[in-house]
């Protein structure tokens, strides 16, 4: 009976270690996973902050370039006028 007992209790402390280090384990797999799901959407978001400011900064050089084209023909117009 005690040597029954005795492994039935081993049996018990196994099952449970395993049963811990899965739920360990998953614990680790959902945290790695999380980490990188929200290392994609900041990167992401990088990107496109990147991607935004570009599309800005041509939009304002070719604002600029227009400004200039247009006072350059405004100041060719009145020389020769």
């Amino acid at each position: 009976m005690y040597v029954r007992i005795h492994l039935s209790t081993m049996y018990s402390r196994v099952y449970l270690s395993r049963m811990y280090s899965r739920v360990y384990l998953s614990r680790m797999y959902s945290r790695v996973y999380l980490s990188r799901m929200y290392s994609r959407v900041y990167l992401s978001r990088m990107y496109s902050r990147v991607y935004l400011s570009r599309m800005y900064s041509r939009v304002y050089l070719s604002r600029m370039y227009i400004r200039v084209y247009l006072s350059r023909m405004y100041v060719t117009g009145r020389t020769c006028s």
